[in-house]
């Protein structure tokens, strides 16, 4: 996935949710942006240099500049589509397919984006950008899951299934994947570079996010929710983390019903 970590935005063309009935066809000439679309619900057959590239759940697929290809939907639905333009050329001419781990997250990220762009503030933009190379990010974490150790990835699941706990921590997970404490810091050391407190802090404030701008639950209810047994400990962890309170994160991207 190196070709996503050489990708500069110069800017963002078009967030879009384009709904497709079955059997529907389209046609695309000389595709003036770079592209990255996924489903909300449904799949699509891209037709192009006479080959077929599904997008189904959990796949994203990289759409390249200057393509002409046929589009046919083989199962109704809405699929999520962000075009861009790069400030670095980039010398790819195929459509790439690519599988995400929690596309669920990605879904989520994706509809904040589309409400900001919907709104037309200037200012959003850089949101946008932000969220965008976030996405990239995802991406490229998931494709690096297939060349880690199949153990590592036994304790990344446990983290996600248990994320929501307070007593998360390096013991619990070292034992139920039946390593020591010492090679599990070393795993994730060597692989990911971070260490596994951090690697759970991260995953529970971006599970925050989702909470805070997703639901009304209160600030209390999403750090117990998060795993977090602490209010002042979420609260100054999520500020370290994102710039910004959960209350003012809150104000910020919060959906209408609020």
């Amino acid at each position: 996935m190196s070709f996503l970590e050489n990708i500069i935005v110069s800017k963002i063309t078009h967030i879009s949710i384009v709904n497709y009935k079955r059997h529907e066809k389209t046609t695309m000439r000389m595709r003036p942006w770079y592209g990255i679309a996924f489903s909300l619900g449904g799949e699509l057959i891209y037709l192009h240099n006479s080959k077929k590239i599904t997008l189904s759940n959990n796949q994203v697929v990289f759409i390249p500049k200057n393509s002409t290809y046929e589009v046919d939907c083989t199962k109704p639905g809405s699929f999520a589509v962000i075009n861009f333009l790069s400030a670095k050329k980039l010398n790819i001419n195929d459509f790439i397919s690519m599988d995400i781990r929690n596309i669920d997250i990605f879904q989520r990220e994706f509809l904040i984006m589309h409400k900001l762009f919907l709104s037309g503030a200037p200012q959003k933009k850089y949101e946008n950008l932000s969220s965008l190379y976030k996405m990239f990010s995802m991406l490229i974490n998931s494709y690096d899951e297939k060349r880690i150790p199949s153990v590592l990835n036994l304790a990344l699941r446990h983290i996600d299934n248990n994320i929501n706990s307070s007593e998360l921590c390096n013991t619990q997970i070292a034992e139920n994947v039946g390593i020591s404490e010492v090679y599990l810091r070393k795993l994730f050391a060597n692989n990911l570079s971070t260490t596994v407190n951090q690697y759970i802090q991260n995953k529970r404030v971006e599970s925050a996010k989702i909470l805070l701008t997703e639901t009304a639950m209160s600030i209390t209810e999403i750090s117990e929710k998060c795993g977090y047994s602490c209010i002042y400990y979420f609260c100054s962890s999520f500020k370290r983390k994102t710039g910004y309170t959960p209350s003012q994160y809150r104000n910020n991207n919060a959906r209408s019903f609020f």
